[in-house]
């Protein structure tokens, strides 16, 4: 399974349908499941960084039944993204097995500050999992589904998960398919 899939489509037409088939696909095949619906996440949680990336790392932790402690492992001399970093590998090297963390609706962070420096981290995963073999990259899969075009919000495009990995487009259907 690659490091990253990409789900683009327009709002309403069955990304998240199509995100709970693969997520029973992945359950099937033994893999872990983790959701973060960004839709449900609220202005408050996506305020700051710093908010969400320690929501994301609570998230992972509850989903995968971890017992590493966040709170001890947090280090507010770091920056979000290197405790977000030491948090994702903390709790993968507790799990036993392949991991897909599915990121739905991740539109809600294209206008935030920190997204650029979000997705840059979430492209640095998908980089060490070539750059580490037999690190705990190496059974992480990243799904993020999106509808607006990513290219318009990211500004270092070579830092963006948005150009690499598996991308599936699902387009409208036509006068034939209907």
């Amino acid at each position: 399974c690659d490091s990253i899939v990409l789900v683009k489509a327009p709002r309403q037409t069955g990304k998240t349908s199509l995100l709970a088939r693969a997520a029973q696909f992945a359950r099937a095949g033994e893999r872990r499941l983790v959701l973060s619906d960004f839709q449900t996440m609220s202005a408050s949680q996506l305020h700051s960084e710093e908010t969400l990336y320690k929501g994301l790392a609570s998230g992972l932790a509850t989903q995968l039944g971890s017992q590493v402690d966040l709170k001890e492992l947090w280090n507010d001399w770091l920056g979000a993204n290197s405790n977000l970093d030491a948090a994702v590998v903390a709790v993968l090297e507790e799990t036993k097995g392949p991991v897909v963390w599915c990121f739905d609706e991740v539109d809600r962070l294209f206008g935030h500050p920190y997204s650029t420096d979000f997705f840059g981290l979430v492209r640095s995963w998908h980089n060490r999992r070539a750059l580490e073999p037999g690190s705990v990259w190496q059974r992480l899969t990243v799904v993020i589904t999106f509808a607006t075009e990513a290219h318009l919000f990211i500004r270092d495009l070579n830092q963006s998960p948005f150009n690499v990995g598996t991308r599936l487009e699902l387009a409208d259907f036509d006068e034939a398919q209907m």
